[in-house]
């Protein structure tokens, strides 16, 4: 099956927001952060049914950094939800 996939306005905005603060700790980091969420919705489109944890929510650990990809699989979409960091608590995300 091939997997459509849609980004969030939420989640894109957690994105932008994490690239700035790693930008501003070094020039780059955010750009690399941008390119492991990157390589992170390459992987789950090709496998988008990785471990489920909440209700129909799924999670992605990127590499590299303490974030997680927060998304759901209905049909043949995938929408990512949020951008988490990893470290935080998860009954934020989960409401």
């Amino acid at each position: 099956m091939i997997f459509k996939y849609i980004i969030d306005e939420v989640a894109g905005a957690q994105l932008l927001e994490a690239a700035a603060w790693y930008e501003e700790k070094r020039a780059g980091l955010g750009n690399d952060l941008i390119l492991c969420f990157e390589e992170g919705i390459e992987t789950i489109w090709h496998s988008p049914f990785l471990e489920e944890r909440y209700r129909h929510l799924r999670l992605f650990n990127i590499k590299r950094f303490p974030y997680q990809i927060i998304y759901s699989v209905e049909n043949d979409l995938v929408t990512v939800v949020a951008f988490f960091h990893a470290h935080r608590n998860p009954t934020v995300w989960k409401k």
